[in-house]
């Protein structure tokens, strides 16, 4: 069975702990199955690792937050030369999404309070 586990870190010295979840696709999307809304919205920023594991914060975290995060628990794959993080999102549904899933998302649900550059992705100031 697949189960998440969660962290509560300071990821920068003078920034308050954020909680951050990490696991499988499966075990994100039993954990939310419960709350699932009529409308799937933009829940939290996240980073899939190379392995399939899903790398989350919870908001107002952003992206690297996600990657600091990775890198307290030692996942090897951000230390790569070169390395791009497959960034997205995590949504009330429990799914990873990339950025450009994630802006259609937010956008069917309004929940965009601003549009950074590039107009077809989604970052998390786009929405917190």
């Amino acid at each position: 069975m697949n189960h998440l586990k969660q962290h509560e870190f300071v990821i920068w010295e003078g920034w308050p702990a954020f909680t951050f979840y990490s696991g499988s696709q499966e075990a994100f999307e039993a954990t939310m199955a419960g709350g699932k809304r009529a409308q799937e919205i933009i829940s939290m920023a996240a980073v899939k690792g190379l392995d399939g594991t899903v790398y989350v914060v919870e908001r107002p975290g952003r992206h690297g937050h996600v990657g600091a995060y990775m890198g307290k628990l030692g996942v090897s794959e951000i230390q790569i030369p070169g390395n791009t993080l497959d960034q997205g999102f995590l949504t009330s549904h429990g799914r990873y999404v990339n950025r450009v899933a994630g802006l259609s998302i937010a956008k069917a649900a309004n929940q965009l309070i601003r549009k950074t550059h590039p107009d077809y992705e989604l970052f998390s100031e786009d929405l917190w």
